[in-house]
């Protein structure tokens, strides 16, 4: 029969269980919109580069003088990782990933024999979870950034540089937009992603129109060095499906943001 302790015990273990399940969907959402290759298969109880350290791991504990003395998984973690310095962050992600994914399964089963390791480990595993969603975001912004900075000289090179710096601004809010406010799963279609940015989209540009309309008329036109979009509320849709199609980094955006279709 579970005692008091035994039950809370099981109910703190299982919140746990559950922020790390949250961090595990989030950092999933995210890889499918980056290059990095998705790892999260070191999170299945039969994975052939995970089970091994932690079938090691149980052996040692049961040749051991006692369990507790030998449940630290991390010298034959760091022992199998031994001489592989990531160089480049991508690496270092892969790394982290794999420490999180074998210190999952590791309290997963030494919970059972003592909670309080079983506790240690699996934090372990959502610190190592979150420091990996922190690099996937860094970089995505830096994709996007790259893109932008492409996309921008491309415009120089045509002679459109002072029309694109007017709207630049703009655009990083459709790509901000098409993120924050991208339902689970992805948005349906373009056109329920353009009318669910179209409101906050259109207030960025008419209060940035606006200062820069205050800021040139105390300005003579030699130094007005920012030039107003001159974009209408009522164009706004037809140029965000035109940016959509014409520009780099807004129709990567669309895509990565996109529901992904089901493959059979």
């Amino acid at each position: 029969m579970k005692t008091i302790d035994n039950i809370y015990s099981e109910l703190l273990f299982n919140e746990l269980i559950t922020e790390f399940e949250a961090v595990r969907h989030r950092l999933k959402n995210s890889l499918e919109y980056s290059t990095w290759p998705d790892d999260m298969a070191w999170l299945n109880d039969d994975n052939a580069y995970v089970k091994p350290i932690v079938d090691q791991a149980k052996d040692i504990g049961l040749k051991g003088s006692g369990w507790r003395a030998q449940w630290s998984l991390d010298h034959v973690l760091d022992n199998y990782l031994y001489g592989r310095n990531p160089e480049e962050m991508e690496e270092e992600f892969s790394m982290l990933l794999f420490r999180a994914a074998v210190k999952y399964h590791w309290a997963r089963y030494v919970w059972p024999i003592d909670p309080s390791e079983g506790w240690k480990a699996l934090r372990e595993a959502i610190s190592f979870f979150n420091q990996c969603d922190g690099m996937i975001a860094h970089h995505l912004w830096i994709k996007h950034r790259n893109e932008d900075k492409e996309n921008r000289q491309q415009n120089a090179r045509m002679g459109g540089l002072a029309k694109a710096e007017r709207f630049i601004k703009v655009k990083h809010e459709v790509i901000r937009l098409l993120y924050e406010k991208m339902p689970k799963g992805g948005w349906k279609n373009k056109a329920s992603a353009v009318e669910a940015i179209e409101e906050s989209l259109w207030q960025f540009v008419e209060e940035r129109d606006n200062e820069i309309t205050k800021e040139n008329q105390k300005l003579p036109t030699s130094e007005q060095k920012r030039k107003a979009t001159g974009i209408k509320k009522e164009n706004l849709v037809r140029r965000i499906l035109d940016w959509s199609r014409d520009d780099k980094s807004i129709h990567s955006a669309f895509k990565e943001t996109g529901r992904k279709k089901e493959t059979t």
